[in-house]
């Protein structure tokens, strides 16, 4: 099961069903079938519709839509790797953890 699919069942877990996805996106249920059964391709504004009702990251999943929709196996590496999918949401919580660590101490009474 590849990423947009996990994508669209975490949205219909969250909505109540793919129904209610497509209500929530404006996008067909009957698109969102053919995207979930392989035999469609998920747009990356597609993919930012439905991360949203998912509860996930919209610039991520909009990215795995790019790096899934490439047929060529050795693209679809060079595009990930170029993109580092992952990545950037581990470099800002590792950030943000830093800073709440440095806000904490400095601001420590004793």
């Amino acid at each position: 099961m590849n990423t947009v699919e996990t994508l669209i069942d975490k949205a219909a877990t969250r909505a109540g069903s793919v129904y209610a996805v497509s209500k929530a996106t404006g996008v067909p249920e009957s698109t969102l079938s053919k995207i979930k059964s392989g035999k469609l391709g998920m747009s990356p504004a597609v993919a930012v519709l439905v991360a949203e009702v998912a509860g996930e990251d919209a610039r991520e999943a909009s990215l795995r839509a790019i790096v899934e929709s490439e047929k060529d196996e050795s693209k679809r590496e060079r595009l990930s790797k170029l993109l580092r999918l992952g990545e950037w949401r581990k470099r800002f919580l590792s950030t943000l953890q830093n800073g709440v660590y440095r806000f904490r101490t400095r601001n420590r009474k004793g």
